[in-house]
């Protein structure tokens, strides 16, 4: 087994194992793009300063749920290292 086997098996035990972070990982990733196309949409129908205030605040949604996706990663990598750890009899 190599090691991105491994990791590919660990992706699925920590998805069954914690389906309510997974589902909340993946809503924030793809959630995320939403309000940055809002602001580019808004940004490219021409700039004045309520236009500017609404990209503002596009560009904050987007990386308020940017860094919970990225959080929610780094705890799902950080359980990678001690699964790999664990199992590293099994990669040849």
């Amino acid at each position: 087994m190599t090691v991105k086997e491994l990791k590919k098996e660990y992706f699925e035990k920590w998805r069954k194992e914690e389906p309510l972070k997974y589902i909340i990982w993946l809503i924030f990733l793809c959630g995320s793009c939403i309000p940055a196309f809002i602001g580019l949409i808004i940004f490219l129908s021409g700039i004045n300063e309520k236009n500017i205030g609404s990209i503002f605040i596009c560009l904050i949604i987007y990386a308020v749920m940017y860094i919970i996706s990225i959080t929610i990663a780094s705890e799902q990598r950080k359980g990678f290292k001690k699964y790999l750890e664990e199992n590293k009899d099994k990669i040849k």
